[in-house]
This record gives C-alpha cells, sequence and structure tokens, in this order.
C-alpha cells in the first residue's frame, strides 16, 4: 500500500522529535539548576513540570495526528472490501434485505 499523507508523516515526526527533546532537555536543565538556584525557591520544579507537559502535549499531538492517518486507511481499506463484495458501503444490512424481499 503506498504511503499517503507524506507531509504529515513528516509532521507527526517532527512534533514527536520536538516534544522528546523539550521533555528530556527541559527536565535535565531544571533538575542541574537545583545546584544553582538552590535559594531560589521551586523554580526547578516548575520547570520540570512545565517541560514534561509541554513535551507530552508535542508528543500526543504527534500521536493524533497518526490516529488520523490511520482511521482513514482502516476507512478506505473498509470502502475496498466492501466494493470487493459487490456491497454498498452504505447500510449493507438494508441493501441485503431488500434483495431478499419477495414481490407482494
Amino acid at each position: 500500500m503506498d504511503k499517503k499523507y507524506k507531509a504529515l508523516r513528516g509532521f507527526a515526526t517532527f512534533y514527536k522529535i520536538i516534544g522528546l527533546i523539550v521533555g528530556i532537555f527541559g527536565t535535565l536543565f531544571g533538575l542541574l539548576s537545583i545546584s544553582s538556584s538552590f535559594g531560589a525557591g521551586g523554580s526547578w520544579v516548575t520547570a520540570v513540570i512545565g517541560s514534561v507537559i509541554v513535551g507530552s502535549a508535542f508528543v500526543a499531538f504527534s500521536e493524533l495526528l497518526e490516529l488520523l492517518i490511520d482511521i482513514e486507511a482502516n476507512t478506505r481499506t473498509t470502502a475496498e472490501y466492501f466494493q470487493q463484495r459487490g456491497q454498498s458501503s452504505k447500510r449493507t444490512g438494508v441493501r441485503s434485505i431488500a434483495r431478499n424481499k419477495q414481490p407482494d
């Protein structure tokens, strides 16, 4: 099967990479700032939590894009299956009942 939506797949990969970078490096820099700003209160906690949330949001958005691509592919596969069977993709049960109905 050919790969459709190459640009959308590229964006999904880009957002996933950015999310991982933000999450990993943000957490790393937040933890490293413990020693440099010990008297600053909870700023390192905010940096760690913020980077994890923002990184997770980027990864979640990339997963959403991949989900939408998969839904489209599954919908297309189902439509092709019903077309090969000679059935309409709209309410297949209605068509089969109408075919078996005897005239009065």
